[in-house]
């Protein structure tokens, strides 16, 4: 049996993509902006590592030590209201 062909990877527009970042963010110990982009392409979403930088840029994104000491990429949270 012949394996079937990987649908074309799909842009996203702006908000689609960064909203799709903050889940991959969540979901995964994200060292680099190229693991984001690899993640992004198994998502079946094209992009670039230019593109993913100003998406982290702008989504406000910072980065902390995990416990092995390994820095990666976290959207802090909103402080609660009072």
């Amino acid at each position: 049996m012949a394996a079937r062909p990987q649908p074309a990877p799909v842009r996203l527009a702006k908000t689609q993509r960064q909203h799709l970042v903050a889940r991959l963010l969540a979901q995964h110990a994200v060292t680099s902006q190229e693991q984001l982009v690899d993640l992004l392409a198994a998502e079946g979403v094209a992009s670039t590592q230019a593109t993913v930088s100003r998406d982290l840029a702008d989504m406000g994104t910072i980065r902390v030590r995990a416990g092995d000491g390994e820095s990666i990429y976290a959207i802090p949270e909103l402080p609660k209201e009072q």
